[in-house]
């Protein structure tokens, strides 16, 4: 079966969310989700029971001249997602994105608060954090050990190459998100598209309003029954494109 062509692993909250929608955007690219959480020990609330065949069937329309891929955050954290990426697809190519680990854990934190996911302080929640990774509280908890970055980019370096792996800062996709995407437009080995890419920003700081329903999930994620209720209620497309990043 067809297998992606490139992830987009993370960081969280440093721009991979606007990377893949410029990308998406592209005629010979395909992003097939915003977050599917399919590799390595965390799991998304909406698509809990994404076996490996599931997962493979929404790359299987996709022509093979057409570089399909995927985006979720939670690869660059998770200690399993890369060799479990390398079975699947020796050649992946692997988009990193990061950003200011101290920026990178408030921006988070405030989206979590939005979303209901936090109720604690940023620093009660910081001092809460090594408890809460013991208990295993969601990554998206995991504030500041999120941000040390270095032994998981190395990594995805090791497993894949330095050749298939491009890593970029936040700071320069924020003040330059064109000259990022050509370069990953060259990574991934598409030409520069015909059509004119619209890289404008929209709601800074805040949460898309399209993204509801993942609010609600976060809070009625400890109810396994409500989850798979609201779950049959969501048609498939939507539960793979516009899943919080």
């Amino acid at each position: 079966m067809r297998t992606p062509d490139f992830l987009i692993v993370g960081a969280a909250k440093s721009g991979t969310t606007f990377l893949a929608h410029y990308l998406d955007q592209h005629p010979d690219i395909e992003i097939v989700s915003n977050r599917l959480e399919h590799f390595g020990e965390y799991s998304n609330v909406m698509m809990p029971d994404l076996s490996k065949d599931k997962y493979l069937n929404l790359f299987r329309n996709i022509p093979q001249n057409t570089v399909a891929g995927e985006k979720s955050a939670s690869y660059l954290y998770s200690d399993q997602a890369a060799n479990q990426i390398k079975q699947m697809n020796p050649d992946m190519k692997i988009l990193i994105l990061l950003r200011n680990p101290i920026h990178r854990a408030y921006s988070d934190y405030w989206h979590r608060r939005r979303n209901g996911m936090e109720s604690l302080s940023f620093k009660e929640a910081l001092d809460a954090e090594k408890q809460r990774i013991q208990q295993g509280s969601p990554f998206e908890q995991h504030y500041a050990h999120y941000g040390l970055y270095a032994d998981r980019v190395k990594m995805y370096f090791l497993l894949f190459g330095r050749q298939q792996c491009q890593v970029f800062l936040f700071e320069n996709f924020i003040g330059d998100p064109e000259k990022i995407c050509r370069q990953c437009f060259t990574f991934l080995d598409v030409t520069e598209p015909q059509k004119t890419i619209d890289f404008s920003i929209q709601n800074k700081g805040g949460m898309p309003s399209q993204h509801f329903i993942s609010r609600i999930l976060f809070r009625l994620s400890r109810s396994r029954f409500m989850v798979k209720m609201v779950r049959m209620l969501i048609p498939e497309k939507l539960k793979t494109r516009s899943l919080v990043g």
